[in-house]
């Protein structure tokens, strides 16, 4: 399940990426702001992951 999970946070923070240089080359504010949101949870559910392997064993 960990390793579905890590696909699932890096795809997710690969969309927002595209997203958010996609958005700031047309000038579409709220794609920049959607792509980068999509990145900071992205991150969070990484962190969050870490945190569980740490405490696990």
């Amino acid at each position: 399940m960990g390793i579905v999970n890590r696909a699932k946070n890096a795809t997710q923070h690969a969309v927002g990426a595209s997203r958010e240089k996609i958005g700031r080359a047309s000038g579409d504010v709220e794609l920049e702001r959607i792509g980068k949101s999509d990145q900071r949870r992205s991150k969070m559910k990484k962190a969050a992951e870490k945190f569980k392997r740490v405490f696990k064993h």
